[in-house]
């Protein structure tokens, strides 16, 4: 309902409301007064009646009697009179035909002679004219209040025009701007307030159409400058695969002449260059992928594949690919899992492998003495989520107080002290941070310059199904060993490894006090020390043990980074050589050998498989290698020879559909982008041609172009893997192999 109807409304509920109160309230208060005038009219009326009646009542003079009484009756309150002498013989009664009934009957007034009672009279009242009054007033009241009424409404409705048509075109204004229409203005005839609000409103329109048509402006210039970036990164990803496929190309022929050349002699001085060559190549290839990495990480094209994995396998083979590289600088590598981590988690295994790689490769490169440490633990677990914490410490140079904020930012490289001196192109940290992002966690870094570094990184994970941690060996819960380590922390890793299997863990720091143990009688069942120790090493403390302290029926399980220095047979004293870092389940499976424990379950990775090795006579095998690349060509054909296998080769996908319709092979290997015809097309044309035979040759594509969208279109058009270039050359062989295995 509009405000004019509300308020014109409201205006006349209020009129009929107050005329109906002071109606109520002047009907009451004139009832009232007239009541009591029509009293006090009574009783002068019955003194004047007695006065004129009483002296004709007492002569019995009817006619005067008659006469006197019908002319109060003239009067219109007066409705009737009775007069009744005092013997009751002369009664005389008057009425008015038009009354029948009597509002007002008054007590019988006594009438008096010489004060002796004559008779008495009764007079009878109406109060019509009361009413008369009554009915006449309300009459007029409800003519003035219908008059009220119009023409308030009239008055009204012409101020709400005044008033409100000005506030109706505001909210048509209002309206209008809601809907988007920012070019309306209001325009009021009034020269009040309104006017103001006029003014007001049409400035703020004026100021919410500029900030309207700001805002499309740079929508549309951000809209451009997207579609700009969208073909920049496109670009830039584009150009990065061709660089990739460009650089992968040539570098495939190095990695296989460096292996053809492997087989050849060569003088000491020519391994020696080709070693350097081999591991520049590989240096290269990392530079490679860690490029790509970044790039697909960046465009958000990076996909992650959940799978059930082994924590301590990973972790083993991780720490298994920098052994050598920790030898070379004299560095000693520990790794250590808490006994309440799960075996078995689901995650993507290779990129948690990359970051691990990444952390340790930078902790191997900026140390240059001492040890890093590895440990994993368990921050919390519900409902089959678990988060872990890995820490990757190091005792290298640390990082600077005015690099700590800038270590995982993009294209670091070169911008501080810290990494001017280091080589490689600045992403790894970066790509690191990236990655632990994907996997749900976060990652910290804790240094003190020249104290070493510790990595935090955390990740999310599921668990695959409940697990049933080692809960101790029978033959080894209770038994007491006798640790011997310089090293705080690898004793206070190998401490907890040990307890975890119920093992009661005597740790010395030194092959002397440990000989002093010893000469008091203490009770162990075997020994277990570390190889390099000062003063007294570990062969030195085995050969003092057996011969000095004549303690024979004790193993002695020796460990150390270096057991090819261990010549057993020149030490009868060692029972075991471990070499570091130390697996807890190859350590324990060594005590137990030791210490002759049988017929004991050991916990072990039941979903670990070993696989026997293929064996398979490869001369009767032809491989089919189509290759647009001359030195590619070449390359892989005498690589492929050399593992033994017969070789064609084709030029492009023409080629290789001639040669496969005249002499079938029992393997391809299928580069994608040929002449002619490229390898997708060529799959697919073998596949028509396999379609109703038993025949299946299995066809593994090889490209420089290492992305994901490959290796879909490659598995569309009909290929059974994916290499990636440069080929590995044992990579290529256990896939062939494979292949061939199950064809």
């Amino acid at each position: 309902m509009k405000i004019r109807y509300k308020i014109v409304i409201g205006i006349i509920v209020s009129l009929v409301a107050f005329n109906s109160i002071f109606s109520v309230f002047f009907i009451f208060y004139q009832n009232k007064n007239e009541h009591a005038r029509l009293n006090a009219k009574i009783r002068d009326t019955n003194l004047l009646i007695e006065k004129t009646t009483a002296d004709a009542l007492w002569n019995i003079d009817k006619n005067r009697i008659e006469l006197g009484l019908k002319s109060f009756l003239m009067d219109s309150e007066i409705s009737g009179i009775d007069l009744n002498d005092a013997l009751g013989i002369n009664n005389f009664s008057y009425r008015k035909e038009e009354f029948t009934n009597f509002y007002l009957t008054p007590s019988p007034r006594i009438l008096r002679m010489e004060n002796e009672v004559i008779g008495k009279i009764t007079v009878y009242y109406n109060d019509s004219v009361i009413q008369e009054k009554q009915n006449s007033f309300l009459v007029v009241m409800a003519v003035i209040t219908l008059s009220m009424i119009l023409l308030s409404t009239l008055v009204l409705m012409r101020i709400s025009n005044k008033i409100l048509s000005p506030l109706e075109v505001l909210v048509d204004g209002l309206k209008r701007v809601d809907e988007g229409d920012y070019s309306h203005r209001i325009h009021v005839k009034t020269k009040d307030e309104f006017k103001l609000i006029e003014t007001y409103f049409n400035r703020m329109s004026r100021k919410i159409q500029k900030e309207f048509e700001d805002r499309i402006k740079r929508e549309e210039e951000l809209e451009r400058a997207k579609l700009a970036a969208e073909k920049a990164s496109n670009a830039k990803g584009y150009f990065l695969s061709s660089m990739s496929h460009e650089i992968r190309t040539p570098l495939t022929v190095i990695i296989g002449l460096i292996e053809i050349m492997e087989f050849t002699n060569l003088d000491e001085e020519q391994k020696k260059y080709l070693k350097r060559l081999s591991s520049s190549s590989a240096a290269l290839l990392d530079l490679i992928n860690e490029v790509l990495d970044f790039s697909r990480i960046e465009s958000g094209k990076i996909d992650l594949y959940p799978q059930e994995l082994s924590l301590e396998d990973l972790l083993e083979s991780v720490v298994d690919s920098f052994i050598l590289a920790a030898q070379a600088k004299n560095l000693e590598i520990y790794y250590f899992l808490d006994n309440n981590v799960p075996e078995m988690i689901i995650s993507d295994r290779g990129r948690l492998r990359q970051i691990l790689m990444n952390l340790i490769s930078n902790a191997i490169k900026f140390t240059k003495e001492g040890e890093i440490y590895i440990i994993i633990k368990k921050i919390f677990e519900k409902e089959r989520k678990i988060q872990l914490e890995f820490s990757i410490s190091d005792t290298g140079i640390g990082i600077p107080k005015d690099s700590m904020d800038d270590i995982f930012l993009n294209y670091n490289r070169g911008q501080s002290n810290y990494t001017k001196t280091q080589s490689g192109t600045g992403l790894g940290l970066p790509i690191v941070k990236k990655l632990v992002e994907l996997l749900g966690g976060s990652i910290s870094v804790e240094s003190e310059e020249n104290q070493g570094s510790t990595f935090y990184f955390t990740i999310n994970a599921e668990i695959p199904t409940l697990e049933n941690r080692n809960s101790g060996n029978i033959c080894l819960e209770g038994s007491r060993a006798l640790l011997v380590d310089d090293n705080p922390t690898h004793l206070a890793i190998l401490r907890t490894m040990l307890r975890e299997e119920k093992i009661d863990v005597i740790d010395i720091p030194d092959a002397a006090s440990a000989i002093n143990f010893l000469r008091k009688g203490k009770d162990v069942q075997f020994i277990l020390t570390d190889f390099q120790m000062p003063h007294i090493n570990g062969l030195e403390f085995s050969r003092m043990v057996k011969e000095d302290l004549q303690i024979t029926n004790i193993p002695i399980i020796v460990y150390s980074a270096q057991t090819h220095d261990i010549d057993r047979s020149q030490n009868p004293s060692i029972s075991e050589i471990i070499t570091k870092p130390i697996k807890k389940s190859k350590l324990i499976d060594v005590i137990k050998n030791t210490i002759q424990c049988e017929k004991i379950h050991i916990w072990k990775d039941m979903k670990k498989e070993n696989k026997p090795e293929i064996i398979m006579d490869k001369q009767k095998f032809t491989i089919l290698l189509a290759e647009d690349n001359d030195m590619n060509r070449e390359t892989t054909s005498i690589l492929l020879r050399n593992e033994g296998y017969s070789v064609e080769s084709a030029e492009n996908g023409k080629m290789a559909i001639q040669i496969y319709k005249k002499n079938r092979p029992s393997l391809v290997l299928m580069d994608i982008q040929m002449p002619e015809m490229d390898g997708y097309e060529a799959t697919r044309a073998i596949r028509e041609l396999e379609k109703g035979t038993e025949f299946h040759v299995p066809i593994i594509a090889l490209t420089a172009f290492a992305l994901k969208i490959t290796q879909e279109e490659a598995k569309k058009s009909g290929m059974d893997d994916f290499i990636a270039k440069p080929v590995i050359p044992s990579e290529l062989f256990k896939r062939i192999a494979y292949h061939l295995s199950i064809s």
